[in-house]
């Protein structure tokens, strides 16, 4: 019951970023290394190598450029 717009997605395949972004979701790709230079990951909001990257800190930073 809550609004795509609303919401995140963490995607590792490039259908899941692309379904997400069709759903008008926020997207954050964490893609398999052998898969990183796969330009089609460039519709994500942002692409992290790494889970352990998604910090409270870092989530933080992220949700303000959001909101700005």
């Amino acid at each position: 019951g809550i609004d795509p717009v609303n919401c995140i997605a963490v995607e590792d395949s490039v259908r899941g970023v692309i379904s997400a972004k069709a759903a008008s979701m926020w997207c954050i790709a964490v893609p398999e290394p052998i898969n990183r230079d796969d330009r089609r990951f460039a519709v994500a909001d942002t692409i992290l190598d790494s889970l352990e990257l998604m910090t409270p800190q870092w989530l933080k930073d992220f949700f303000n450029r959001l909101l700005t």
